[in-house]
């Protein structure tokens, strides 16, 4: 059975600990059992941009149960591209892909525009995950494993920065970003692509330049605001 197949298929709470290779009370301890601030430790690292990035990094036991998960879903990634024989436009976080695949996209253009969301995994709740998996067409889970899945996944009603399974988790959600982009970019006869939290899109269009000095914001599928 396919992994895809396989979420689908379970019911409750216990089937996804049988999935994620697990015993039920196993999860079950993970889940309840482990005070909210005792599953993560809290820091920071600088950022090559300057200031710092506050990491979120799960304890050992919930890392690797997160890891297990993420495998899963990235398995689930590549079975929804083929279901729908479909151009991934997503270069973060995906098997075969890079910063560098992402660049290839986008050369011999004339105009390139990035845009970087901010706070790109905290800006996903843990209503937003649960609710993706329980109505996604690509997933429609039973609502008590769209649950173990967000609280699995998120960290005081978030999606954490370092967590094992923030990226596929957000890379998922970010689809429906993705579809509407594509289609702005094939309207102005741009390419689209993206890189976990920067959106990259290009044109030799020589209108492109033009309408950009006149600045725009655009509300995002993600609850966002972005100003270009």
């Amino acid at each position: 059975m396919s992994g895809l197949l396989a979420f689908k298929a379970a019911q409750t709470r216990s089937d996804v600990a049988t999935l994620l290779g697990l015993k039920p009370s196993t999860l079950s301890y993970l889940l309840y059992k482990i005070a909210p601030e005792k599953k993560y430790k809290v820091f920071e690292i600088p950022k090559k941009s300057g200031g710092t990035r506050k990491i979120t990094a799960p304890i050992g036991a919930l890392k690797a149960v997160q890891r297990r998960l993420a495998r899963l879903l990235y398995a689930c990634c590549e079975e929804i591209d083929a279901q729908h024989n479909r151009r991934c436009v997503s270069h973060g976080f995906r098997k075969g892909r890079s910063i560098l695949t992402n660049a290839d996209e986008h050369t011999h253009r004339r105009y390139v525009l990035n845009i970087d969301l901010e706070e790109f995994f905290p800006t996903i709740n843990f209503g937003r995950v649960r609710g993706f998996f329980n109505k996604s067409t690509d997933f429609q889970l039973d609502l008590d494993v769209a649950t173990a899945i967000a609280q699995i996944a998120c960290h005081d009603g978030r999606l954490p920065q370092g967590s094992p399974c923030s990226p596929v988790v957000s890379d998922l959600i970010a689809g429906a970003l993705d579809a509407r982009m594509v289609g702005l970019a094939k309207k102005y006869g741009c390419t689209y692509t993206r890189y976990a939290d920067d959106l990259t899109f290009s044109t030799t269009k020589w209108y492109f330049q033009r309408r950009l000095r006149v600045r725009h914001t655009i509300r995002l599928p993600l609850g966002k605001l972005a100003s270009v």
